[in-house]
C-alpha cells in the first residue's frame, strides 16, 4: 500500500510538472502568436489560406472596379443623376392603374387631329418592371436621326421589345424654346436634339422613356468590327442590292458582316418595294444580332468593344446606373430574354402620302400609340370607339381635282382629303399606299 501510496504522489508531482511545463510552453506560444499575428500561427493554416484567398480577391474586385470605372470616365453621360429615372430594379412590382384616355373628335383638320392628340395631356403610362431606352442613330452631315429604335426590357414578362420609328413620319414638334411645327419624325433631333425626340415620341405614343443613347453613324462599323461582326440572313434582293451599289461579293443566306457591310445593310432602301418598311427590319435584324453576339463575345472582345463604344456614344444616364444596369443585365439573365421586333406605325395605323416635306407616313397615333402601350405593357389606357375616323381614314379622291379647304370645316369624310400646311395656300401632289393621286389646293 505504502509503494502505491508513494507512486500516486510521484505520479501527481509528474502530472504537475507537466502541467507547469505545459502552461509555460503555452504562454510562450500566445506571446509569439502575437508578435507573429493570427495568419502565422501553426493552429491556423485553414484561416491563413482563407485570408490569402480574400485578399487576392479582393485586390482583384478592386482592380476590375478601377478598370471599369476608368473605361467609363470616357463615357459622355449626363451629369445631373439626380435627374435619372431609370425603373429597372431587381423586384417585380404590382402594375399600377392610369387615367383613361379618349379619342380625338372635335378636330377640323388633320393638322388638328395630329395637334390635338400630341397636346391632349393625357396621362402616359409606364411601369416599374419595364426600362425604356430610346437609341438614335444619327447622321452627322444631315443632323437627323435616320434610326430611332425604342428597347424596351420587361422583368415582368422576360421579353426584350425592339421596336422601329418610321423617320418619314408626319407628327407634331414641339422643341423647347422653339415654335413648335409639323414635320418628319427624323427632324426632331435637328430641332432639339435627343431629348426634342423622345418628347415627340412620348407625346404621341402615350409612354414613359426613361432614358436614351445616340451614337453617329460613323461609329457604327466600329462597334460591329469590334465583335467581329454579326450575322443576319441576307436576302437575294438585298444581296444583289448591295453588291451593286457597293461593289461587295456578297451572297444570300446567312452571312458574316463586317462594320461597313452592316452599316451598308442597315441603310439601304431600293431593295425592296416597300423601302422604309424593310430599312427598319434591316437595322432591327442588326442590332439583335449585335445583343447576340454580345451575349456570346470574350474578355478581349468585350474590351475593345468598351474601347471604341464609350468615347463615342452619348446617353441621358449616369455612369452609376449603368454599373448597376450591366450587374444586373449579367447577373439577372437579361440577354437571354425572348426578344420581340415591331414598327411603329404598324401597317394597321399607316398610309403613305406625299406633302411638302416629302414622302411621308401618315398615322392613326391614338390606335398606334394603343398598340405599343400594349405591346410593352400588356394593357392600355387608351379608350377607341368602334366607328370613329382616324387619319388614315382620309382618302384622296380617284380623280385628279382642286379642292378649297379651310380650318373651319368639320372633320373630313372618305371623300375628302386635307393636305396638312398651315403655311399658305399652295399646290402639291398627294398620294396614298393605295397608288391614289390627286393635286389639291389647301387654303388655312
Amino acid at each position: 500500500m505504502i509503494v502505491t501510496n508513494n507512486n500516486n504522489q510521484n505520479d501527481k508531482k509528474s502530472e504537475n510538472i507537466e502541467e507547469s511545463l505545459e502552461n509555460e510552453n503555452n504562454s510562450k506560444d500566445e506571446s509569439t502568436s502575437k508578435e507573429k499575428g493570427f495568419w502565422q500561427r501553426k493552429d491556423n493554416k485553414g484561416k491563413k489560406v482563407a485570408v490569402v484567398l480574400s485578399t487576392i480577391f479582393f485586390i482583384t474586385a478592386l482592380f476590375a472596379t478601377v478598370y471599369f470605372m476608368t473605361k467609363l470616365s470616357l463615357l459622355k453621360t449626363n451629369d445631373d443623376e439626380n435627374e435619372q429615372t431609370t425603373n429597372a430594379k431587381d423586384v417585380i412590382y404590382e402594375e399600377i392603374d392610369f387615367e383613361k384616355m379618349n379619342d380625338i373628335t372635335d378636330a377640323k383638320s388633320l393638322n388638328d387631329l395630329i395637334k390635338n392628340w400630341a397636346t391632349n395631356d393625357g396621362e402616359k403610362m409606364s411601369s416599374k418592371n419595364v426600362l425604356n431606352v430610346m437609341l438614335l442613330g444619327i447622321d452627322s452631315e444631315s443632323n437627323l436621326s435616320d434610326s430611332i429604335i425604342l428597347l424596351s426590357l420587361n422583368k415582368k414578362t422576360q421579353k426584350i421589345n425592339i421596336v422601329s420609328f418610321y423617320r418619314d413620319t408626319y407628327i407634331y414638334i414641339q422643341p423647347e424654346s422653339k415654335k413648335p411645327r409639323f414635320a418628319k419624325l427624323n427632324s426632331a433631333y435637328s430641332s432639339g436634339g435627343a431629348k426634342c425626340t423622345v418628347k415627340t415620341i412620348e407625346n404621341n405614343y402615350k409612354i414613359i422613356i426613361d432614358e436614351y443613347a445616340l451614337v453617329d453613324y460613323d461609329t457604327f462599323p466600329k462597334i460591329i468590327n469590334a465583335l467581329g461582326g454579326v450575322t443576319v440572313n441576307i436576302k437575294e434582293n438585298e444581296a444583289k442590292q448591295l453588291n451593286k451599289e457597293f461593289g461587295y461579293n456578297l451572297k444570300s443566306g446567312k452571312t458574316k458582316l463586317n462594320g461597313e457591310e452592316a452599316l451598308c445593310y442597315s441603310r439601304i432602301r431600293y431593295s425592296d418595294a416597300d423601302a422604309d418598311v424593310s430599312r427598319t427590319r434591316r437595322q432591327r435584324t442588326v442590332l439583335t444580332s449585335l445583343l447576340d453576339s454580345i451575349n456570346n463575345a470574350s474578355i478581349s472582345e468585350i474590351d475593345k468593344l468598351i474601347n471604341t463604344l464609350f468615347p463615342n456614344i452619348k446617353t441621358s444616364m449616369s455612369k452609376t446606373q449603368i454599373v448597376s444596369l450591366s450587374t444586373q443585365a449579367l447577373t439577372k439573365g437579361w440577354l437571354s430574354f425572348d426578344v420581340v421586333q415591331q414598327d411603329m406605325p404598324s401597317s394597321n395605323t399607316r398610309k403613305g402620302g406625299r406633302l411638302p416635306c416629302g414622302d411621308v407616313w401618315i398615322t392613326d397615333f391614338p390606335g398606334s400609340a394603343r398598340e405599343l402601350q400594349i405591346l410593352l405593357y400588356g394593357r392600355s389606357n387608351i379608350e377607341l370607339p368602334k366607328k370613329r375616323i382616324s387619319a388614315i381614314d382620309i382618302k384622296p379622291p380617284t380623280t385628279t381635282v382642286k379642292t378649297t379647304v379651310s380650318t373651319t370645316q368639320t372633320l373630313p369624310n372618305e371623300d375628302d382629303f386635307e393636305v396638312l400646311s398651315t403655311q399658305s395656300s399652295q399646290e402639291i401632289t398627294a398620294s396614298t399606299s393605295d397608288n391614289y393621286s390627286s393635286t389639291v389646293k389647301t387654303e388655312f
